[in-house]
């Protein structure tokens, strides 16, 4: 049986696996600012002004509403909730689930944009968390099958009972979406940090804009990466968040055949590229499947790159990045 992968969209702020290395002072030229989005901390710089950072903030709160599965009010919420009947949503939601469709056509299942029922059962930020019992998750696994959602014009429609999570590729979507925004109103220099997912556009007043890349588990860096023109940097591993029972980790990246945390020999995976989107998307395809066969799909991948952390310490890039 194929694997799947779900992911919840609660990203700790707390623990990132990527980070923009300090350097000098920003010039006085930048603004910059932070707000709560998406579950998440999420800070974005620009060389412009601020009625441009306003414009940022709005499109982000736009998004928020539209794709929280757990907001009354949003598109996603409704189309879970639908019973089997079609939905009306938004363009832009429209946008995404196309997407997350193609992705999870490309990956043939790996990634699976109805991994909802799943990821429901599993609380990484509870104090009291626990194994969802096998029945639960046998239950959930039935219903996740990404070729059931229907999209027709300006509407989807999903089984019922069938529940879509876009938490492995909103946050990539709506940084593009940023950068579209920042590119239309002339910003050409810009940082955005969506809870750890970066892109960075064009450069920092004249040098290169630097991500590091943290190993899992440690306040070390395996690397730095630069860019001066458009780089995403997204990275999916196992420490971002998890809890453990006996001495067990059981993480937040879900194996959909048995709902279960995926087993993979990766500790960690770092995609570069110029969509978030698709960084979002592979960081997580490439993480379940482990590294012979993420590499392989990485390398015929155009304008791709990738470093992984095994779970035996090595690291390895598909280029020399680093």
């Amino acid at each position: 049986m194929r694997k799947r992968w779900c992911s919840v969209l609660l990203i700790s702020a707390l623990i990132l696996s990527l980070a923009v290395l300090p350097s000098c002072t920003m010039p006085q030229s930048s603004i910059s600012r932070s707000g709560f989005y998406f579950d998440t901390y999420i800070s974005v710089t620009v060389f412009g002004d601020e009625e441009t950072l306003d414009g940022v903030f709005e499109l982000c709160a736009k998004y928020d509403r539209l794709l929280d599965r757990y907001d009354e009010n949003s598109d996603i919420y409704k189309i879970n909730n639908s019973h089997g009947t079609e939905v009306e949503v938004a363009p832009e939601v429209l946008e995404i689930i196309n997407l997350a469709i193609y992705y999870s056509q490309m990956s043939e299942g790996v990634f699976d944009l109805t991994c909802g029922s799943a990821t429901v059962l599993w609380d990484f930020n509870s104090e009291n968390a626990k194994i969802p019992d096998e029945q639960a998750r046998n239950n959930a696994v039935k219903l996740i099958d990404y070729t059931s959602v229907k999209v027709s014009e300006n509407k989807v429609f999903v089984p019922d009972g069938v529940q879509l999570d876009l938490g492995g590729i909103a946050k990539g979507f709506v940084a593009d979406k940023i950068v579209e925004f920042l590119v239309e109103n002339g910003v050409e220099d810009a940082l955005i940090d969506l809870g750890g997912n970066i892109l960075a556009l064009g450069d920092k007043n004249g040098s290169p804009w630097r991500i590091g890349i943290k190993y899992p588990d440690s306040s070390d860096y395996v690397g730095a990466v630069e860019s001066s023109a458009r780089m995403s940097v997204v990275t999916s591993g196992d420490y971002e968040r998890y809890f453990e029972i006996d001495s067990v980790r059981y993480h937040h990246i879900l194996d959909t055949d048995t709902a279960m945390p995926a087993v993979t020999d990766v500790r960690s995976v770092t995609i570069l590229s110029q969509s978030s989107a698709q960084g979002d998307a592979l960081s997580t395809i490439c993480f379940i499947l482990g590294y012979e066969a993420a590499s392989e799909l990485v390398s015929g991948i155009d304008g791709v790159e990738a470093v992984f952390v095994l779970d035996d310490g090595r690291v390895i890039q598909t280029a020399d990045i680093l």
